[in-house]
């Protein structure tokens, strides 16, 4: 029922629940659309994590497969390096000399480190052949010349006078320590070879105790020559000859 005048409170009291209820409703709308809104981009956030995630598990992947092929490849190639070094080794083995073949070929390749002239080795590895044609032994004997006596029979000579022995050596000591003209056998002597080479004279020298070995090449005949103790004042030097080369 109107009021007098046309103002009616029911009316006013009705608008008043109806823009109450009107802003009530857009503040829930304006909630709801914020929601909404949060709801989307932690939605879209999440889906672009999970995407990405699956591309950093896709990347480790493919780097997982790459490094199990280069291991299988170094683990290939190091059975193949292994097979290579035993098939060497077994060829090396098989090739290198043993025995005194492998001691002389150890021999050859010290000497040639030392400086060795090559020709000269193969030219005395090729003269070392087995003797041939020898001479029996013979025996000559001289005195050892001392400090205290120097005698005529200081010489032998070989080979037609044309190798030539004497030696030297230290006096020997009489009871009182006084030297006597014989030497000392039991000290070391030096014996000279002197060889008349046609015209050109060639001295050996040799140093040590007794016996002394020494081998001397006279035109075609290879001399060797050991010298030992004699008789008192005495070497003995025993002999022979063979064909050379």
């Amino acid at each position: 029922m109107a009021a007098p005048g046309g103002y009616n409170p029911y009316e006013r009291y009705r608008n008043r629940s109806m823009n109450r209820v009107s802003r009530g409703l857009v503040f829930l709308a304006m909630i709801s659309a914020s929601s909404s809104v949060g709801f989307w981009f932690g939605r879209q956030s999440a889906a672009e994590s999970v995407i990405s995630m699956r591309q950093e598990i896709e990347d480790m992947h493919r780097q997982r497969i790459a490094m199990q092929d280069e291991i299988t490849h170094l683990s290939a190639e190091a059975q193949t390096a292994d097979l290579r070094f035993q098939q060497m080794k077994d060829r090396m083995t098989q090739e290198m000399p043993d025995g005194p073949l492998r001691q002389l070929t150890d021999l050859i390749r010290q000497q040639l480190a030392d400086g060795t002239d090559p020709e000269r080795l193969a030219y005395v590895i090729r003269s070392g052949q087995p003797p041939r044609n020898c001479t029996d032994p013979d025996i000559k004997r001289f005195m050892i010349s001392t400090p205290a006596y120097e005698g005529s029979e200081s010489t032998v000579s070989i080979a037609e006078g044309a190798i030539q022995i004497t030696g030297t050596g230290t006096s020997a000591s009489s009871a009182k320590g006084e030297p006597e003209a014989w030497y000392d056998p039991a000290r070391p002597v030096t014996i000279v070879f002197s060889i008349d080479r046609d015209g050109v004279p060639e001295k050996i020298e040799k140093k040590g105790p007794l016996p002394i070995r020494n081998t001397v090449i006279y035109k075609d005949r290879e001399y060797r020559f050991t010298i030992a103790e004699g008789a008192r004042s005495f070497a003995k030097v025993t002999f022979d000859s063979c064909a050379y080369p």
